[in-house]
């Protein structure tokens, strides 16, 4: 019952209101969620955008996006590295070339009869040769070695016993003379011949050739034709028989 002196309430009008109360409250929350919804969305379109075209753009590079605080602007760097350079070296091999140095000169040389030879030495054969960088001219002997004497001479070159004039080959002449040798045997008025070879023998570099000079009276001579005057020297081995006069290969 209402109280005397008051006016009784209209439920209808209380009920509008409440109505309209909850109407507002309805649409504030509905703006804040479109507000909270929006902002998300923009966020995730601007993070998948930018990364993307970033790193498909440039081989090599690295961006980088750093976040600002509300209100300033949102920085990207962009570093870029150049790809290893590759350097390809080849060493080149060294060659060293060691010249031997030759034992000679151009002095005259002796070598002294043996005690051993007693009568005159018969020459058998000769050669011309190159090795081990020098050529070699070796004359043989049969059992025994003859005494000797090499020199250079000047021309003109004449054979022992006739007086007449040799023709030899080169600029220099090396004269190589035995004593007593031959290159026959002569038993009353035979003559038998230990070398048969020719007596004029081609060279092989710095020899230009090899001529006999002379055969008379046990004195044996022949002389070398040479390019030029350079240092020989003279060996000689008893136990082959052997006298070899060496000069530098040419």
């Amino acid at each position: 019952m209402p109280l005397p002196g008051t006016a009784s309430a209209d439920p209808t009008a209380t009920d509008r209101c409440a109505a309209r109360a909850a109407a507002r409250a309805a649409a504030r929350r509905g703006a804040a969620v479109a507000v909270v919804f929006g902002a998300l969305l923009a966020a995730g379109c601007g993070d998948g955008g930018d990364g993307d075209d970033g790193a498909e753009g440039l081989e090599g590079s690295t961006t980088t996006t750093s976040a600002s605080p509300p209100g300033e602007a949102t920085s990207t760097t962009t570093t870029t590295s150049a790809p290893p350079s590759t350097t390809s070296t080849t060493a080149t091999p060294s060659t060293t070339t060691t010249t031997r140095r030759f034992d000679g000169s151009t002095a005259r040389v002796e070598l002294p009869l043996p005690a051993s030879t007693q009568e005159v030495v018969s020459h058998t054969d000769l050669t011309v040769q190159v090795a081990g960088g020098e050529e070699r001219i070796t004359f043989g002997f049969d059992g025994a070695l003859p005494g000797a004497v090499v020199e250079y001479v000047d021309r003109p070159v004449r054979e022992a016993g006739s007086g007449d004039e040799v023709d030899v080959a080169g600029d220099a002449v090396l004269s190589i003379r035995f004593e007593p040798a031959s290159s026959a045997v002569l038993d009353g008025e035979e003559v038998t011949r230990t070398y048969a070879g020719p007596n004029r023998v081609a060279g092989a570099g710095t020899v230009l050739e090899v001529v006999r000079t002379g055969d008379f009276e046990a004195v044996y001579e022949w002389a070398a034709g040479l390019g030029s005057e350079v240092p020989f020297r003279v060996e000689s081995d008893r136990e082959a028989a052997t006298v070899t006069i060496v000069v530098p290969a040419g």
